[in-house]
């Protein structure tokens, strides 16, 4: 069975495509797992900004504990320790064990530390083997 997949929905203030893919490349270089596909779109909505996907590949047989532990890790990078208890956090869990850990950071309520990151939805997938 592969590696859970962390899934990161990036806002960024850039509008060019390689702008935009070089303000999110720390977060991937940091986060320490396989860049599994990035994909770009316009995001005028909010000005001219981009929003980036990012799919992170974890390695095979890593525990749900540890999961838990990447998503935490990749908003405290961006927040600061302090901070992250002011991040909006959900979390499911499935009969099978299975489950959804996800954060989403507003860079206009909690100051972000990656230049030109406005705003993240970290959300991590988990299913534990047959």
């Amino acid at each position: 069975m592969p590696g859970p997949t962390i899934i990161c929905s990036v806002i960024v203030d850039a509008e060019a495509e390689d702008a935009a893919k070089a303000l999110v490349q720390p977060l991937i270089e940091r986060s320490g797992f396989e860049l599994q596909r990035l994909r770009w779109e316009p995001h005028p909505k909010t000005g001219k900004h981009s929003r980036l996907w990012v799919w992170l590949r974890m390695p095979d047989g890593v525990s749900g504990e540890d999961v838990l532990t990447a998503v935490t890790d990749i908003c405290w990078e961006l927040v600061g320790r302090a901070d992250i208890g002011a991040t909006p956090h959900n979390h499911a869990e499935g009969d099978d064990g299975s489950f959804s850990d996800e954060r989403i950071i507003d860079g206009t309520k909690i100051p972000i530390a990656d230049p030109g990151v406005l705003w993240i939805h970290v959300e991590a997938l988990y299913a534990r083997g047959p």
